[in-house]
């Protein structure tokens, strides 16, 4: 295992694979998400409450954390939640990070996790591996589910979801959370042709629930802002 400091501050470690992992986020400023990740915590004050759904390693709670932000990171995929809870743990930020071995959809139980890389990313509940890489997931894990509601949270300023095409199952697990906590939302919703039609499900149902849709410069990522 192999580590690669980042962040807005010296201090922040990140846990990854091994040293080509490391050589691949150094390449693109500690991140591949470096540019997203920067525009989106202008966002976000300190002491604001931050939801990472689908945090990785931890480069979203990491720079979110650093901004003073209170952070609580769901990652279901066993070995990368090891990353990330020890890059929290080496960063020093176990008292401003939570972090969940979860996975978040629409409702409480078991799934299997199929995880597409060896690093963690692109692991998903949905079978999309086929499709977007051309081969099947390389594994499969059984993760503990839980819908967003059922943690009760009474604050989230800024919710951000990266859950590889379930997205929309996230959301309806968060019904009430949204509606409580009136948070901003940053997701992911992929423009291929085949899932144009969930595509059009999430955009609806944030709309049914009382969000505008506001475009940002970032390929397949969304901003939705409380009507």
């Amino acid at each position: 295992m192999s580590s690669i400091t980042y962040g807005y501050k010296p201090g922040l470690t990140l846990l990854l694979p091994d040293e080509e992992q490391v050589g691949f986020f150094r390449a693109r400023g500690g991140s591949p998400e470096e540019p997203l990740i920067r525009w989106a915590a202008e966002l976000v004050q300190p002491g604001d409450v931050f939801v990472d759904v689908g945090a990785h390693v931890g480069t979203w709670s990491l720079s979110m954390a650093a901004r003073g932000c209170r952070v609580a990171a769901f990652e279901p995929q066993n070995d990368t939640f090891c990353r990330l809870a020890a890059g929290v743990a080496l960063s020093g930020l176990e008292a401003q990070v939570e972090v969940h071995r979860v996975a978040l959809s629409a409702e409480d139980g078991h799934m299997l996790l199929r995880v597409t890389t060896r690093d963690g990313g692109g692991s998903s509940l949905g079978n999309y591996a086929e499709r977007i890489l051309g081969k099947p997931p390389i594994r499969t894990e059984a993760v503990e589910v839980r819908t967003l509601d059922s943690f009760g949270y009474d604050r989230i300023d800024l919710l951000k979801i990266d859950a590889e095409g379930e997205e929309l199952n996230v959301l309806l697990g968060a019904e009430a959370t949204l509606k409580r906590c009136r948070p901003r939302i940053l997701f992911e919703c992929w423009s291929y042709d085949w899932f144009a039609d969930q595509r059009t499900k999430v955009l609806d149902y944030l709309e049914y629930v009382g969000y505008r849709i506001v475009p940002t410069s970032w390929t397949d990522t969304f901003l939705a802002e409380p009507a």
